[in-house]
């Protein structure tokens, strides 16, 4: 070790410094290896997850905003359906709908003489329910009866109106109206043909 030192003090100063330098390069060198490199290869292989998960929060966020308009596409197209189906409902519901029309005539004074169902008859999406009635009063009471018939939320149309036998009464000229009216159910499956008869 004495001859080491000794020997290093021997020479120049140049030397000494060449010596150093290499020893310092020769340690960087191997810090690089040993450190550095293996920094590089984490920070990389971090980068790459980082924009791996960049990309999977977008595609997140992408999936999140369709199934948020595909949830509101959905309510909005429920409420409609319960609209339609409370304009046009799949079944005939028939006690409700005359009760509508009675609650309709009653308070108006109209005297109903003739509320009789007849026979349903299926078109290509819709079941027509034609229901006869025949109903006495005046020609104002009438019209209201038919303005408020209009604003059920049911449709409901009037057919083959017809007023007649007017008879004076001390509230006034008294009609009777009669005609159809006909409302409709929603068919779940097309209306079967008709059989056509032979010869």
């Amino acid at each position: 070790m004495a001859d080491l030192l000794d020997s290093l003090q021997k020479t120049s100063a140049k030397q000494k410094l060449a010596v150093v330098a290499l020893l310092i390069l020769a340690m960087g060198v191997v810090y690089y290896f040993l450190f550095w490199d293996d920094f590089g290869k984490k920070e990389r292989s971090l980068n790459t997850q980082h924009s791996q998960m960049e990309q999977e929060v977008s595609q997140y966020e992408a999936r999140r905003r369709d199934y948020l308009r595909f949830k509101n596409e959905v309510a909005r197209l429920l409420e409609e359906q319960k609209e339609l189906l409370r304009i046009l409902p799949k079944k005939a519901e028939i006690p409700t709908f005359l009760d509508a029309i009675y609650n309709q005539a009653e308070p108006l004074g109209l005297e109903i003489k003739l509320f009789a169902r007849q026979e349903e008859k299926p078109q290509e999406l819709y079941i027509r329910i034609p229901v006869q009635m025949e109903l006495t009063g005046t020609y104002h009471q009438i019209a209201r009866f038919f303005n408020k018939v209009a604003q059920l939320p049911r449709i409901v149309n009037i057919e083959d109106m017809s007023l007649t036998s007017p008879q004076t009464t001390d509230a006034g000229v008294k009609l009777t109206a009669r005609f159809l009216a006909v409302t409709f159910r929603f068919a779940d499956k097309a209306a079967p043909a008709r059989p056509r008869k032979k010869g």
